[in-house]
């Protein structure tokens, strides 16, 4: 399958609109904290981030993120699930570290963490195409 009908198929499975993040927000999970990443894009039905590694890694299928800013944001303890954690192929990326793309699904969202997600997409999201 080429990556344009790979994408219009993930596109078309996709639950919740997905949005962009202009600003600068990261993830980390517990246990551990392990690394941190950086939010690439966020829906109501869960969110993908880049991360750095160095050396072996393994991020747990289920977890409790912690999702912060700087400036505006906290939501910490969402249970969620790893759905995807793939390696990125560039140029740069050559020896012993690895830049990953991770895609998590939220479990049971109160309302409490929809709201809070609501804010986190009024400052700092615009929606994708």
């Amino acid at each position: 399958m080429s990556k344009k009908a790979n994408a219009l198929s993930q596109s078309n499975r996709r639950k919740s609109k997905r949005y962009e993040v202009v600003e600068e927000i990261f993830i980390t999970f517990k246990p551990g904290f392990k690394f941190v990443g950086k939010l690439m894009d966020i829906s109501t039905g869960g969110l993908a981030f880049e991360y750095i590694i160095f050396g072996e890694h393994e991020i747990p299928r289920m977890a409790n993120a912690y999702i912060f800013s700087q400036q505006h944001f906290d939501l910490t303890r969402l249970s969620c699930k790893i759905i995807h954690d793939d390696r990125i192929d560039c140029e740069r990326a050559a020896g012993v570290h690895q830049i990953r793309r991770c895609g998590v699904e939220f479990s049971n969202l109160s309302g409490l963490e929809l709201n809070q997600f609501l804010e986190l997409f009024r400052f700092a999201c615009k929606e994708l195409l």
